[in-house]
């Protein structure tokens, strides 16, 4: 690392993931709170499961757009947003974003985390499966 740029050393520092957060998936459930012809709105809950607090991220894809999102922010990369806590989440707790979809196409598919983590599973009630399936939504 440069002595004569320390921060430098920090930035590195703080990039670099983890391997524990590299190896362990995210437990996600998804619920559709509403729904209506021009939009909708879904209901999330992420699991910490990294052994640490941190704030935690899903990627989310959409044939329609985010109009809002409360418990986190996000960022569009095409039909891609990835959502961030506004908060870091203690181990073993659970982030529950809620989000405002815009659109008439209500597909959306829970792709996966950030930073190196591997794909949120599934962890939805039957009930709530047949929602998701009906609808055209999808987690993976």
């Amino acid at each position: 690392m440069s002595k004569i740029f320390p921060e430098l050393e920090i930035a590195a520092l703080v990039s670099t993931p983890e391997p524990e957060q590299a190896e362990a998936p995210l437990p996600i459930r998804v619920r559709e709170k509403s729904e209506w012809d021009a939009g909708m709105v879904l209901e999330a809950w992420v699991k910490n499961t990294t052994g640490r607090k941190q704030p935690l991220s899903v990627r989310l894809s959409l044939a329609s757009a985010i109009e809002e999102v409360w418990g986190g922010t996000y960022e569009v990369n095409g039909s891609d947003y990835m959502i961030t806590s506004d908060k870091a989440i203690e181990p073993g707790e659970e982030w529950d974003p809620t989000i405002k979809v815009l659109g008439s196409d209500h597909g959306y598919q829970f792709k996966g985390t950030k930073n190196g983590q591997g794909p949120a599973q599934k962890e939805t009630e039957p009930l709530q499966t047949e929602l998701l399936l009906r609808a055209g939504g999808s987690v993976c």
